[in-house]
């Protein structure tokens, strides 16, 4: 883990109220795939915030982040003129799969399954990379290279299959979703979803869980989840944000 300046090489809108951040990491703290990072707002007085790398390569990281509040705001307008305040990488990333892992993806859970749909294809895995989004215009242009299969699916039906993700896999997937394995990050109901779709399927599940963080280093015990362990609760931002959708007691 490391805490430092970090310039700013681009920051664009990718597709509606998503930016991609990319910049600079000169470090032997490499990221992995699932792993996380805090950024300081600028100028504000605020906790520092949360966010998924989105890729990792020749010194240069990336993230993607959605325009909500103030500080996301406030990032989206960040030139190659400023420099970022970065802690990281921080948490657990995926576990390699043993069988072919279908990546799904939900709203801001894209940035992390695109680093990891990237990663396991030029391991040779080739994965399935499953994006779920209310209509088109929240799905980014992509450019992912060879070896990843990429499955679009809409809840409108603007663009590839008309439905949620779970019901595209079943649908589309069926044939596979016995012998795979999922990996996904999203809203809480898209990882319960998938999390049914694995005990259905007897299927293994690693979910990136998403909770808001304090301290982001496990001191404030401010972003846990109940699990099935026997001390119950665990951090997200250290024990994971990578879970076993097993362990993972869902409301």
């Amino acid at each position: 883990m490391i805490q430092k300046q970090c310039k700013v090489i681009s920051n664009k809108l990718i597709a509606k109220d998503y930016y991609e951040l990319v910049f600079n990491w000169e470090s032997s703290f490499n990221p992995k795939p699932g792993q996380f990072l805090t950024l300081r707002p600028q100028g504000l007085p605020l906790l520092r915030r949360p966010f998924a790398f989105s890729s990792f390569k020749d010194n240069r990281a990336a993230i993607i982040y959605k325009t909500v509040g103030k500080a996301t705001k406030g990032f989206s307008s960040l030139t190659e003129k400023d420099s970022i305040s970065i802690l990281g990488p921080l948490g657990s990333g995926f576990d390699l799969p043993k069988k072919r892992p279908v990546l799904i993806a939900g709203g801001i859970g894209l940035g992390p399954m695109l680093f990891t749909a990237i990663d396991f294809a030029e391991r040779g895995l080739s994965p399935i990379l499953v994006i779920g989004a209310r209509d088109k215009s929240f799905i980014p242009k992509l450019e992912l290279g060879k070896g990843v299969e990429v499955v679009i699916a809409t809840d409108d039906g603007s663009l590839g299959f008309k439905g949620n993700v779970t019901q595209c896999l079943k649908t589309e997937y069926n044939n596979i979703l016995n012998n795979c394995e999922i990996l996904c990050c999203g809203p809480h109901i898209m990882l319960k979803a998938c999390h049914e779709l694995a005990l259905e399927y007897d299927i293994e599940c690693q979910v990136s869980m998403e909770e808001m963080m304090a301290c982001a280093v496990g001191a404030c015990y401010g972003c846990v989840v109940e699990t099935t362990h026997q001390e119950k609760y665990k951090r997200v931002c250290k024990d994971g944000p990578v879970f076993n959708s097993r362990e993972i007691v869902w409301i």
